[in-house]
């Protein structure tokens, strides 16, 4: 564990679980064995100091579903319209990741996972639910062990039951099964159409947090959110990935179990669907947020959320911008049930920070609103989690500085590679 204080900077968190429950403040954070032990204005003491002055200190970003390796692996390869012959998942990710699970060697996996989790990291993202192949797995676990960032895995294995229609929308034929159980942090299943009862009853006996994708269904018969509450999948401890065809019954299914949500804005942008964080939480369930595939970089997912919520309600009052703080943190944090020591900058909890430079935002009138609709990873000056830097004054710490300047000739070379086989696959 490490000590750290945070000098000058203008703390702006959730001080408790509840929405609207705000605060913006000058002052110190002082962090002790990786928690914070004080907040208050200047503090003294001797340990590695980070300068604050001019900028906002967030608590570190919780991404709830990234597919660090794939989405660096599928940039720029997605399409703009919809696959006419079967799901997105089957006619584009999957080629992708096929391809680099066969031609990629460990050390060229290592470093996309590398390079991966640290375009998410450099962002503020110090929390992450990684989805990933079992043949990614090693990879993404020893990059998030090199970043000393806050990493669990849910891996996933994929059928390649060949899609159809229903209800004019493409859906695998059958379950796209995933299983983690042995393999990663978290145990996961896919449920796109119908479910697997034998690995849902399964996932649904272990302790802890564990995760379905339930995305793709939109048939009365084919309903996987009611077939899992019928298996007692559904808990506080059951989170569901990008569930955007859930219906009302299905929100309420959620709801009355203590279930989370995880969703992608920009996954919904990108794949033409309304994003539906605004019924969910209507519904009254914890809302979280996730990247998916398009990438790993949370404070576009933030700012596509609630321009995303906005336009699907009609209403420009509806998600603000700190109901997208919210989902990044908090939600996440409930999600994962460590409310206690994630999501939010206050005492007893975990020293993740992310510490974003507001020059460019001169002259300050809502600082997290200016944020939120303009910031980029470039603007965050330092990043910590812990009380361990990770991103000091814009650039790597020290200790990963040259474990990622090796890793992006490499990852790039491996990309270049996938993406001439996949592109043959697909065409």
């Amino acid at each position: 564990m490490h000590d750290l204080l945070v000098k000058n900077g203008m703390v702006f968190t959730y001080i408790h679980e509840g929405y609207h429950a705000l605060k913006l403040r000058q002052a110190d954070i002082l962090i002790k064995n990786g928690v914070i032990v004080k907040i208050a204005p200047d503090i003294s003491e001797s340990c590695e100091e980070l300068d604050a002055a001019g900028c906002m200190v967030l608590p570190g970003m919780i991404n709830m579903g990234s597919a660090s390796v794939a989405s660096k692996l599928l940039a720029g390869l997605l399409p703009d319209q919809r696959a006419v012959d079967g799901t997105l998942v089957h006619t584009r990710v999957l080629p992708v990741v096929d391809a680099a699970a066969e031609m990629l060697d460990d050390e060229a996996l290592n470093a996309v996972a590398l390079c991966a989790l640290w375009d998410g990291l450099s962002g503020g993202t110090t929390t992450a639910v990684d989805i990933c192949p079992p043949r990614f797995a090693t990879a993404v676990k020893k990059a998030g062990d090199t970043l000393e960032m806050r990493l669990f895995r849910a891996v996933t294995a994929c059928d390649r039951t060949a899609p159809r229609v229903v209800n004019s929308l493409p859906v695998p034929g059958r379950a796209i099964l995933a299983q983690g159980i042995g393999l990663g942090d978290y145990p996961a299943i896919f449920s796109f159409e119908t479910a697997s009862d034998m690995l849902a009853q399964e996932v649904a006996g272990t302790k802890g947090p564990r995760f379905a994708g339930a995305a793709y269904s939109a048939s009365e018969s084919g309903r996987p959110i009611k077939k899992l509450s019928d298996m007692g999948f559904l808990s506080a401890g059951t989170v569901l990935w990008q569930c955007v065809y859930a219906d009302a019954r299905d929100r309420e299914l959620m709801a009355w179990s203590g279930s989370s949500a995880a969703l992608s804005a920009v996954t919904c942008a990108q794949e033409g669907k309304k994003y539906p964080a605004v019924d969910f939480l209507r519904s009254g369930i914890n809302t979280a947020l996730m990247t998916g595939f398009y990438g790993n970089c949370m404070i576009s997912e933030m700012r596509a959320a609630a321009f995303a919520a906005k336009q699907a309600e009609g209403d420009a009052a509806q998600y603000q911008a700190t109901d997208a703080l919210y989902a990044a943190t908090v939600a996440g944090a409930r999600a994962l049930g460590m409310q206690d020591t994630l999501g939010r900058v206050d005492m007893g909890m975990s020293g993740d920070v992310s510490v974003v430079s507001m020059a460019r935002f001169e002259p300050l009138s809502y600082p997290f609103i200016q944020y939120l609709y303009g910031a980029a990873p470039s603007d965050v000056r330092h990043v910590a989690c812990r009380g361990r830097v990770i991103k000091k004054d814009y650039a790597p710490a020290d200790f990963i500085s040259a474990s990622l300047q090796s890793a992006v000739t490499a990852a790039q070379a491996a990309v270049q590679a996938v993406w001439q086989e996949a592109i043959a696959r697909i065409l």
